[in-house]
C-alpha cells in the first residue's frame, strides 16, 4: 500500500513540476490527483521499511470459491492543499493516511463486495 500511495504521490509532484515550467498566459494548474481501484488487503511486515504495510492483490484469485478475502474498495487522493501528502479511503470511510491503513482490520462484514 505504502509503494502505491508514493508513487501516487511522485506522480503529483512531476505533474506539477511540468505545469510550473510552463511560461505564457495559459498556465494551467490542478488542485488534487486520485486513483480509485478495488483490491483485496492482507496485512504483511514490509522488511525494507521496518513496518507493517498491506499488501494489496488486485487480480482474480487462481480458485475464487477458496479466497475468503472481502473485496474493498481504495481510494488514493493527494491534495495541493495538504502538501500533496496522500489520503487513503478504504470503503468510502474517512480519508487516513497511509500507516493507519495498515493496522486496519482485514476483513470487514459490512463492507464486503464479492
Amino acid at each position: 500500500m505504502s509503494e502505491v500511495a508514493d508513487s501516487v504521490r511522485a506522480t503529483a509532484f512531476k505533474a506539477e513540476a511540468v505545469l510550473r515550467q510552463r511560461e505564457g498566459r495559459y498556465r494551467a494548474a490542478f488542485a488534487e490527483i486520485a486513483v480509485e481501484f478495488q483490491c483485496r488487503m492482507s496485512p504483511h511486515w514490509n522488511e525494507r521499511r521496518k513496518s507493517a504495510d498491506m499488501r494489496l492483490t488486485m487480480g482474480r484469485p487462481r480458485f475464487p470459491w477458496l479466497d475468503r478475502r472481502v473485496v474493498h474498495s481504495v481510494r488514493i487522493v493527494c491534495r495541493r492543499t495538504d502538501a500533496w501528502e496522500p489520503r487513503v479511503y478504504v470503503n468510502g470511510n474517512h480519508g487516513t493516511s497511509v500507516g493507519a491503513v495498515a493496522v486496519l482490520p482485514s476483513s470487514n462484514k459490512e463492507g464486503e463486495t464479492t
